[in-house]
């Protein structure tokens, strides 16, 4: 198993240096009988990526990040609750990190993430902090 940062994950999506687009998927390839490992934060990273540089839709990055789930060649810690977040992310106000953190929290047995984001705090899995 390989560990694959953002800028390499993205180069599935963002096809405009074909050359690094052949050796990420060359790689991918090669390392499908054994995963490549995709962590919470480059998953993070991916998503806030193509909304803040790329200005992809909330939508289309919540099925980018779902067909990631669902391709057997990555492995996702806590994919339950990516594609929790992912859910909550398509419909809600919040980056798509906040509701990941928020659903890992969860199942490591938190009751609820204290934050300053308004946004973040519109969803269940989160309590405001008051000032």
């Amino acid at each position: 198993m390989i560990g694959l940062d953002t800028n390499v994950l993205l180069r599935l999506f963002d096809r405009t240096d074909p050359a690094q687009t052949r050796a990420t998927e060359q790689l991918i390839v090669e390392q499908a009988q054994d995963g490549c490992l995709l962590n919470p934060v480059v998953l993070s990273e991916f998503a806030w990526t193509l909304d803040r540089t790329y200005k992809v839709g909330r939508g289309v990055i919540a099925d980018h990040i779902d067909r990631i789930l669902e391709a057997p060649e990555f492995i996702v810690p806590f994919a339950d609750e990516a594609a929790s977040a992912a859910a909550r992310f398509r419909k809600g106000p919040a980056d798509f990190a906040d509701y990941f953190f928020a659903a890992i929290n969860h199942t490591l047995g938190c009751t609820t993430t204290m934050t300053f984001d308004r946004d973040a705090a519109k969803d269940d899995r989160f309590t405001l902090l008051p000032l």
